[in-house]
């Protein structure tokens, strides 16, 4: 999972058999605003949203 910049910054992930990025909108430029927190946090909740859904899928093992 990477920021929406990270993904072409950063191609190689040493040991990874496979890379699937997942990217995501870097909150990053809402820095110094008014919705910063609040974008941060939507931020968080859409990532840990998604992430659980992938380990109770490996989890289940579908």
């Amino acid at each position: 999972m990477t920021c929406s910049s990270a993904d072409e910054g950063c191609p190689f992930i040493a040991g990874a058999e496979k890379r699937l990025p997942i990217r995501y909108d870097d909150p990053k430029q809402f820095d110094g605003t008014d919705v910063m927190n609040e974008k941060y946090l939507e931020r968080s909740i859409e990532i840990a949203t998604e992430m659980a859904f992938v380990f109770s899928t490996i989890k289940n093992g579908k």
